[in-house]
C-alpha cells in the first residue's frame, strides 16, 4: 500500500485519506487535486505543496487474498451485489474472477482508472457473461445487471 506518513497527515486529513495499491493511481490522484478547477477546502490546509508531498510517499506491506480465496475462506457461494473499488486494481480483480460461479445480480465497478483497452475488454467480458450496463454511476463507476441467469 502506498500512502503518506503520519507526520504529513497530522495537520491535513486529506493526505491521510489518499492511498493506493498502485503508485500511478496515487500520483494521478495528486495531479488531479493539484489541477482541480475548484480546489476542495482540504487542499488549502496542506502544510506542504503536493510536489513535495509526492517525495514522501511511503510503501507498507498489505496481506491480500485473491477473490476466490476470500469467498472460500468465508464459505460464500452466492451473493446478489458486488462492489469493486480498489483504487486502481479494479480491472485486474474483475477480470480474474470466475463471475459465472457466483452470478451476482448487480455489479458496480470503479472504472475511472481503466485505460481505453481495459475499458473495451471489460465491456466485452461483462457482455460475454450476460451483464448489461444500466448506467454510468457518477464519473467513477459503472453499474451492471445480469440480463438473465444461465
Amino acid at each position: 500500500m502506498y500512502h503518506f506518513p503520519s507526520y504529513l497527515t497530522d495537520d491535513c486529513n486529506l493526505l491521510g485519506q489518499i492511498s493506493s495499491l498502485n503508485t500511478n493511481t496515487l500520483n494521478h490522484t495528486l495531479e488531479h487535486l493539484k489541477n482541480h478547477t475548484n480546489p476542495i477546502e482540504e487542499l488549502e490546509t496542506l502544510t506542504i505543496p503536493i510536489e513535495e508531498a509526492k517525495k514522501h510517499i511511503t510503501k507498507s506491506p498489505v496481506n491480500c487474498l485473491h477473490f476466490e480465496e476470500l469467498m472460500e475462506k468465508h464459505g460464500i457461494k452466492k451473493f446478489d451485489f458486488l462492489n469493486i473499488d480498489t483504487e486502481g486494481l479494479d480491472y485486474e480483480i474483475i477480470m480474474s474472477m470466475e463471475i459465472q460461479k457466483y452470478l451476482p445480480s448487480i455489479i458496480c465497478v470503479e472504472t475511472v482508472h481503466f485505460d481505453s483497452y481495459e475499458s473495451g475488454e471489460f465491456t466485452k467480458y461483462m457482455e460475454k457473461n450476460n451483464y448489461i450496463r444500466i448506467q454510468k454511476f457518477t464519473l467513477y463507476s459503472e453499474v451492471y445487471v445480469i440480463a438473465k441467469k444461465t
